[in-house]
């Protein structure tokens, strides 16, 4: 996945230890949880965006670890199956419910 391996090869040793402690904690809730119990509430900002993106490499890195002994993910892992919450508010900007409806189609 892009992000892991940009946060890896990066220098910068305290953003790789921020990142690992967060893809840990996602790790944990994947393991402690059923994909089916996790819900993430995106409102389409700069906080819910990286939140987003560590999710999809902490799970990509969950299921890496739980499916795959070959380090070969398959096309699924690649997919973040999270049942993702956004509140529609009269007052948001038409630019981040635009980016919000474009993030879920992908």
């Amino acid at each position: 996945m892009e992000i892991d391996r940009a946060i890896r090869e990066s220098t910068d040793r305290r953003l790789q230890t921020k990142y690992q402690n967060a893809v840990y904690v996602i790790q944990r809730a994947f393991a402690l949880y059923e994909f089916e119990q996790v819900a993430f509430s995106f409102n389409g900002g700069k906080d819910s965006t990286v939140l987003l993106h560590l999710l999809r490499a902490g799970y990509y890195l969950h299921q890496g670890k739980s499916e795959c002994s070959n380090h070969h993910l398959s096309d699924d892992a690649h997919k973040c199956p999270i049942r993702t919450i956004y509140f529609e508010t009269p007052c948001a900007f038409p630019e981040i419910n635009s980016f919000t409806y474009e993030t879920a189609a992908e």
